[in-house]
């Protein structure tokens, strides 16, 4: 029960709680959120398969994938202070049209709490995930290192995705939390995108990225400011980490 209210606690201060100060990481280099491809596992996607479970330090991710191919991928906590996180929240944009750009087939979350909503892991859709225990695992000597799960995706035409705020509430966040329940903003420029086909992407633990919506990208139409699936307390799932 404790470790159940410790990381209610957290979730709750992430869905809730205006940002403090910023707190710093390795060379005083702000937390990142970003992506890293990788060919598509049938297991071990919240542990072998995951940039921690191979070793791949943030500095090297993967941020671009060819069209007809099959790819995991994952959304990751980077240059975190060696304190430590405890959970993190954000947003997905994509083109949400179904054999158009990126298709997303399936999310598993490697957080032990998540609090979806607006018709996750659509575009326009947002999450908060958050663990029971700290994590704390330095992977390259780039400061601390957590991975928040991974799409399944497989890209029909030229597409991007990024990592945003959640647009749809009314006060659209994008933050992490330490192991204190501190949660702090993830600045815009410190978000990644992953492009297939044509484009690099963007890793920003090497670069700022572009913190908003290239005129390249189509969200598919879909209204980010109207959520299909309003964050409640009926909506926290409890999930198992991934196999």
């Amino acid at each position: 029960m404790k470790h159940v209210l410790s990381y209610l606690a957290v979730s709750c201060l992430l869905l809730s709680a205006g940002p403090l100060g910023p707190e710093t990481s390795v060379a005083g280099v702000e937390p990142k959120l970003a992506f890293h491809l990788t060919d598509h596992a049938t297991k071990g996607r919240c542990s072998t398969a995951t940039p921690n479970g191979t070793n791949t330090p943030c500095s090297a991710f993967v941020t671009q994938g060819n069209l007809m191919t099959s790819y995991d991928a994952y959304i990751v906590l980077a240059n975190v202070p060696v304190s430590g996180t405890a959970g993190a929240t954000f947003g997905i944009l994509y083109d949400q049209q179904s054999g158009s750009g990126v298709d997303v087939f399936d999310w598993v979350g490697c957080g032990d709490l998540e609090f979806p909503g607006n018709a996750w892991p659509e575009a326009c859709g947002g999450n908060v995930i958050t663990w029971s225990t700290c994590q704390s695992e330095d992977i390259g000597g780039e400061g601390v290192q957590a991975t928040l799960g991974s799409f399944y995706v497989y890209a029909y035409s030229n597409d991007s995705m990024l990592l945003t705020e959640r647009l749809y509430v009314p006060n659209p966040d994008l933050q992490w939390s330490n192991c204190a329940a501190n949660t702090m903003n993830i600045q815009s420029q410190s978000t990644g995108e992953v492009r297939f086909g044509s484009g690099v992407g963007c890793n920003p633990c090497l670069k700022g990225c572009f913190g908003a919506l290239p005129p390249t990208v189509s969200s598919g139409g879909a209204d980010c400011s109207v959520p299909t699936k309003p964050v409640s307390w009926g909506g926290i799932k409890l999930r198992n980490r991934g196999n």
